[in-house]
């Protein structure tokens, strides 16, 4: 442990490549709040997505697939490949697939260009590349991937997708949103654009900062915030972080679009390029960014601010 430790720590203080030394004094702080933040972390990304905890939770992750024959199904017929798990070994998934996960494993999907985390617990069909069945349990879908994420534009890919539940279908206009399935109810909470829950011949709008619950008879609506602890399970989920060719704005930004929140740059250089190969979680990278680049970064009021040090 003391050896892993010592190399993150070195990798961190390599990330930004040459540039003068700096003082005794600096190095301690950085090495000392790179420490701190790893060993709160060490145990989500253990659990979460190591090379080798994360071939585990594959492993207990349950693929039911539609049984045929290898030698009467013509290879045109067989299912299509909707959705990729995004760490190691990097599992294609057919149409049609059940998922399911279970205590204390979370998954984290690239769904034919959009993210979609579950959560312990759930259990999930990928139909095909824009529809899903959730049968129990929790999921997180972001349609804003790549590019767009960064840009906060939603492309026409994004668009379009449907969760069907036993309490309705809910449908993303480019979103961020989180749909958690009990046996009684059904409660959807959008961090970002626009979903529709469509019950029968009604439909339900929420738009970013709302939540709609669900139950047999009636559907709920509520203001929410769109960060904060209620968020964190998504974070745990989320896939490694690797800062190499990133800007230090880029960084920053796909870290605060997992916390939901805003990015402010003040007095420093967004433009200026990461290096390193080192997988990190989003609250490591962004302690390895700000330490590579002589910033430092607090929360308030719903904002990310990074400033010169």
């Amino acid at each position: 442990m003391k050896e892993e430790n010592e190399e993150q720590i070195a990798a961190l203080l390599r990330l930004a490549g040459p540039r003068p030394r700096v003082s005794d004094e600096r190095a301690a702080r950085i090495r000392e709040a790179v420490h701190a933040e790893w060993r709160r972390s060490v145990r989500r990304r253990t659990a979460a997505w190591s090379l080798g905890i994360a071939a585990a939770a594959i492993l207990a992750v349950v693929l039911f697939v539609p049984h045929t024959s290898q030698r009467s199904t013509p290879i045109a017929t067989r299912p299509a490949i909707v959705a990729q798990v995004q760490v190691p070994p990097y599992t294609k998934i057919a149409a049609a697939t059940w998922i399911e996960t279970h205590e204390n494993n979370t998954l984290s999907l690239d769904w034919n260009g959009a993210t979609l985390r579950l959560d312990e617990g759930t259990r999930l069909r990928v139909d095909s590349p824009r529809a899903a069945t959730l049968e129990r349990g929790t999921i997180y879908f972001d349609s804003h991937v790549g590019a767009a994420a960064l840009s906060g534009t939603a492309t026409a890919e994004g668009i379009g997708r449907h969760i069907s539940t036993a309490f309705g279908e809910i449908r993303d206009i480019g979103t961020q949103f989180e749909v958690r399935l009990a046996e009684d109810s059904l409660r959807v909470r959008v961090r970002e654009g626009r979903i529709d829950l469509r019950r029968g011949v009604q439909t339900y709008i929420a738009d970013a900062a709302t939540e709609l619950v669900a139950f047999r008879e009636r559907v709920e609506r509520n203001t929410i915030a769109t960060s904060g602890a209620d968020w964190a399970w998504i974070e745990h989920a989320a896939p490694p972080l690797r800062l190499e060719g990133l800007s230090l704005r880029e960084a920053v930004t796909r870290v605060a679009r997992e916390k939901g929140l805003r990015v402010e740059l003040r007095d420093v250089d967004g433009s200026v390029r990461l290096h390193g190969t080192v997988d990190f979680t989003p609250d490591e990278a962004l302690v390895a960014a700000t330490a590579a680049t002589s910033s430092s970064y607090r929360i308030q009021n719903g904002t990310l601010i990074v400033r010169k040090r």
